[in-house]
Parts: structure tokens; sequence; C-alpha cells
């Protein structure tokens, strides 16, 4: 494989908009070198672990689980470790953004233990696989290395590309040319989270310039409407409302699950400093007026 000596100059990370840099304070190798042999002697451990799980022998539970079993645990695992990942930003700001305080690296090994997790599930609908004679574990790794080889010929062949907006646009056509697609919507997994569903669709009509020229464009938008909401609150003008703000955020470089995310664990924070509140001052939260809420809430702000 030949590898195209061109680069993008900065680190991607240097293009993400985030309030939470952690990535600034820790070193990184950009000429990173990884053990092959010492990965490669994890993954066989990992594919020997299932295999005896699997077997006459071993794990009763293990032994009886299929595809469909596991597909609820394969999306159990997702969040996990997309948990993982916001408490290591979250954990970064508790901390006084010190890379080295022992609530960070307690997230650390968090990460590392749920994706060590995911890994394992991994393995094991690979190995199910195998066991029903639908394919080999080393098939559907050359699958995707083959096919990371193909869309990227930038890297690995003669092609250039000016910026990653240029990598994804033509990530998109030879994704279309292979799976012969008649619409970029074609292939958006429909049963995605609303949010995720939303920034999809608006995420690939962006990649063939259908998309706001600025975050003011699709502010003006959502001013809209919010008028149009009121002249009609239904359902749909309210379904425009939530797709206008993805779309802002979206435009601002922010990720709208994370977003909303954090949003919700800030009131659920605040909720429960209003209840200490109300409970130190001989009031139950059950009990208390309206009034008295919204005072320890406003105080539940300023702690």
């Amino acid at each position: 494989m030949k590898k195209n000596p061109q680069r993008e100059e900065n680190h991607p990370d240097k293009e993400r908009k985030t309030d939470l840099k952690w990535e600034h304070k820790v070193h990184f190798e950009e000429e990173k070198q990884v053990s092959f042999e010492k990965f490669a002697e994890a993954c066989s451990r990992m594919l020997e672990v299932v295999r005896t799980l699997r077997l006459p022998g071993g794990c009763p539970w293990d032994r009886k689980q299929t595809l469909r079993s596991l597909r609820s645990s394969v999306i159990e695992e997702a969040y996990e470790v997309a948990e993982a990942i916001d408490e290591l930003d979250e954990s970064f700001e508790r901390s006084g953004f010190e890379v080295s305080a022992d609530e960070f690296r307690k997230a650390v090994e968090n990460l590392k233990e749920e994706l060590g997790d995911m890994y394992f599930l991994l393995t094991m609908l690979l190995f199910i696989s195998s066991q029903f004679g639908l394919f080999e574990p080393e098939e559907v790794i050359n699958s995707a290395v083959n096919k990371m080889i193909t869309r990227h010929p930038h890297v690995f062949g003669e092609d250039s590309v000016k910026d990653a907006e240029e990598v994804l646009k033509k990530w998109e056509q030879r994704k279309a040319s292979e799976k012969k697609r008649d619409s970029l919507m074609d292939g958006v997994v429909t049963s995605l989270p609303g949010v995720q569903l939303a920034y999809k669709v608006q995420e690939r009509a962006a990649r063939v310039g259908f998309d706001w020229d600025n975050p003011e464009g699709v502010i003006q938008k959502i001013e809209e409407e919010i008028k149009e909401f009121k002249d009609s609150p239904t359902e749909e003008e309210l379904g425009d409302i939530f797709f206008s703000l993805i779309n802002l955020s979206r435009k601002l470089g922010y990720d709208p699950e994370s977003v909303i995310a954090r949003s919700a664990k800030k009131f659920m924070e605040r909720f429960r400093k209003m209840e200490k509140i109300l409970k130190e001052s001989g009031k139950d939260i059950h009990s208390s007026s309206i009034d008295e809420m919204e005072e320890a809430w406003q105080k539940a702000k300023e702690v």
C-alpha cells in the first residue's frame, strides 16, 4: 500500500469546538506507534476466552446467547461507552481542569473498562456468527480494512483533498457509487434516536452545500418556526423548532446529543440542591408551593 504523504497539517481537535478541552493538557503523540504484537496477543486472548465460554463445558448463560439476544446489549454497551466519554469531560471540569486529578484518572479507567466490555461483546458476536457459519471473524476485519483503504485514496492512493469537508463529500460520493444509492438520504438509519437522526440528515444535506451560510441564518429560521408554532401549536410545528435547534447546534460545532445531555444533568444537579435547601429549611418538596420551590431553585443556582 502506497501512502500519500499529503496530510492535514492541523490535528482534528483544533477544528473541534468544545468547552472542555482536556485533550490540550495531555501529551498527544501524533506519530503514535502501536505494538502490533501486544495488540494481536490481547485479541487472541479475548477470542480464546469467548471460545471457552461458548463451547461445551463453558458458561451456561454465554452458551445460550444468540445475535438476537445480544442486540439490546449492543445498544446498552454503546450508551455506556458514550456516558464514559461524557464523564471524562465532566470529571475534568470538576477536577479544576487538571488531568492529574484522581477523579479524572478514575474516569479514564472507567472509559477503558467500558471499551473493553464493548470489545468483548463484539468478539462474542463475531464468534457466534462463525459458529452459525455466517462468516469468520477475519472476514469482518478484512472487509472493514479494505473499505477504509478504498474510501481514503487521499491517504493510501494518489488522490488529494484540501480539508476535512472535502473528505466527507468524497466519502459520500464513493459510498453512493458503491451501494448504488439514488439519494443521499438512502442508507440513513431511521431507527436512530430523534436527535441523532435529525443531525445525520442535516449533515448529509450540508455535504452537498444544502446548508445555511452561518449560524445567524439558523437563528432567524428558529424565530420563524416559533412564530409559526404560536399561530398553530401543533406537534409538527414543534418538531420544526426542535429540528432547527439541532441545526443551530451543528452549525456552531456542538454535538446536540451532548448539549442536551449536559443541560439535563445540570438540571438534575440543581434540582437535588433545591431539594436539599428545602429540607434544610424544614420543608418537604412534595408539600412545598411553587413559590417556595422557585425561591429554593434560585438559591441552588447560586451555590
